[in-house]
């Protein structure tokens, strides 16, 4: 069964929740009268990076939405893209372009250039796209909680504190279009710049 069960779509039950998994390095130990099998593997979403899928190379000739440059790089893969908390833009033609990399690897750098993490609903084969903050970090002390979590539920808990220097400013640019901007925290005089972010 172990055998037969490498790179394979399963569908695993914990606690009443189901996930998939894909197995695709196996390893196996030997004993008398003993055999232990122990796999390692990733979720669904491992069938449309590597080695399931090749590499794309993409550069929008176009003008196309977020959502579409997304898709594009999804194209043949059996997934869809859905924006989740923030709306949908136009990128010129030109301004993106991508190599080397699968399509979900691909995606998710897109998703990373403007601040978005992917949640995959892989029951219904969709990539959510959603804000990496809901809510900027600056206000968290100004909003109500979406959920509270009774505190003797957590099992474990660690807290460091870091020490940044208090940046107000970044200068944003397209490594060959785009936009060069200056891009300043509302309400400051953007005095302070952290380090130029730059990307396709």
């Amino acid at each position: 069964d172990a055998d037969l069960a490498m790179n394979q779509l399963l569908v695993v039950s914990i606690n009443g929740y189901q996930f998939y998994a894909v197995p695709e390095q196996q390893s196996y130990q030997r004993g008398f009268n003993s055999i232990q099998y122990s796999a390692q593997g990733r979720s669904r979403t491992a069938l449309i990076s590597t080695p399931w899928k090749s590499p794309v190379n993409y550069s929008n000739t176009v003008n196309r939405t977020l959502a579409g440059v997304m898709t594009d790089l999804l194209t043949g893969t059996g997934w869809s893209v859905q924006l989740v908390g923030f709306s949908d833009f136009a990128i010129p033609a030109g301004v993106f372009s991508t190599t080397g990399k699968a399509p979900v690897d691909s995606v998710n750098d897109v998703a990373d250039q403007i601040g978005c993490i992917l949640i995959p609903d892989e029951f219904n084969s969709v990539l959510k796209v959603y804000p990496r903050w809901p809510v900027t970090p600056w206000n968290f002390g100004t909003e109500t909680a979406a959920i509270a979590i009774h505190e003797h539920v957590i099992v474990s808990y660690n807290e460091s504190d870091e020490i940044n220097p208090l940046c107000n400013a970044a200068w944003v640019r397209g490594e060959q279009q785009g936009v060069s901007r200056k891009v300043r925290r509302t309400g400051t005089a953007g005095d302070k710049p952290t380090a130029d972010i730059a990307a396709p």
